[in-house]
């Protein structure tokens, strides 16, 4: 579930792998000023909790290795379903039968 109208939409966030050149971060929670996004670090997207613990394990183990310049980011996203329909409206025609029936 994204979120509902009583509470809005839950947070969630896209973990990206990061280089930096400059300095080395002295905690898991601290971003080196010149950090250049990377790629994603996984597929889809994480709660709060998750895109935390990432983060802090992918870090900490980066701490180990003095040599290292990639670091992990949590970015805050919003998910979209493009088409998707909304509560309390009538399905339009070409949805009107379930496309995973095969009856």
């Amino acid at each position: 579930m994204t979120g509902n109208s009583h509470h809005g939409p839950m947070v969630r966030y896209r973990v990206w792998l990061a280089r930096y050149s400059a300095g080395q971060p002295k905690s898991h929670e601290d971003v080196p000023l010149d950090t250049v996004a990377l790629e994603p670090a996984e597929r889809g997207t994480f709660s709060t909790r998750g895109a935390n613990r990432y983060v802090r394990a992918f870090n900490r183990a980066i701490l180990r290795q003095t040599d290292c310049k990639i670091w992990a980011v949590a970015v805050p996203v919003a998910v979209r379903y493009e088409g998707d329909i909304q509560a309390g409206r009538e399905l339009p025609p070409a949805r009107k039968k379930n496309p995973l029936c095969v009856c």
